[in-house]
């Protein structure tokens, strides 16, 4: 990731779960407003902040899609797998711009094409998963292609697009990679098993394909793609 050289005096992070935003802050000032429902509480951010000694770092906790973000003039702002979970993702982004400062850089990582989440050898129930998968996001009022939509919505607010490039790996079961969408899966068919969205038996068949390509020589697996995104503020 290539940055605007400018040193970010303050910054807002948008995080799903707020306890992750501490791990890059370093200098400056860091907002960092926390959807609630994230699994962690805000309060966990400051305690994680004072271990680092982190002190600059401010938590707090509101609904993104309705909640007002903190009155400042920032320097940068960041966000990973956020937009695509709000109901109204173009609202939040111009509260975003409001709040960078002319010159302020916002970097922003989203999905835009989710359905390159696919193995090798290919495997019908994997991509059944996936295609569930993306249906029941979108009826909760989400979008997971999020990323087609932003570079435009950025220049009709009035930045300047510095760097689009997609993000995308091909891993074997061997590299850590692997491990972050294995996961998803592992808890991720039991949540459609409970929407209604897979019968209890086909969670099973869903479980026992990926067990079994997982442990088949010479498979792979291609992660979702995601654009990353860096924009500056006219």
């Amino acid at each position: 990731m290539r940055l605007p050289r400018r040193s970010a005096r303050s910054a807002l992070r948008l995080p799903r779960q707020p306890v992750q935003a501490t791990h890059a802050a370093s200098a400056g000032t860091w907002i960092i407003p926390a959807p609630p429902h994230s699994g962690r509480t805000a309060s966990e951010t400051p305690q994680t902040s004072a271990r680092r000694g982190l002190a600059q770092i401010e938590t707090l906790e509101l609904d993104l899609d309705e909640g007002e973000l903190p009155d400042v003039a920032a320097d940068a702002a960041w966000s990973r797998w956020v937009f695509a979970f709000m109901r109204e993702p173009r609202r939040l982004l111009e509260r975003v711009a409001k709040r960078l400062k002319p010159g302020g850089c916002i970097v922003l990582h989203e999905y835009f094409d989710y359905r390159t989440w696919r193995v090798s050898p290919r495997s019908a129930l994997f991509e059944e998963m996936v295609d569930v998968i993306i249906e029941t996001w979108r009826e909760s009022g989400g979008e997971p292609d999020i990323g087609l939509d932003l570079p435009r919505w950025l220049v009709e607010l009035g930045f300047e697009l510095r760097s689009l490039a997609p993000v995308v790996h091909v891993v074997s079961p061997s590299s850590f990679v692997w491990q972050w969408p294995k996961s998803f899966i592992a808890t991720g068919v039991a949540r459609l098993v409970q929407l209604g969205a897979f019968t209890q038996e086909r969670g099973r068949e869903i479980h026992a394909a990926f067990a079994a390509c997982e442990a088949a020589p010479n498979t792979l697996m291609i992660t979702p793609s995601v654009l990353e995104i860096i924009a500056v503020r006219r």
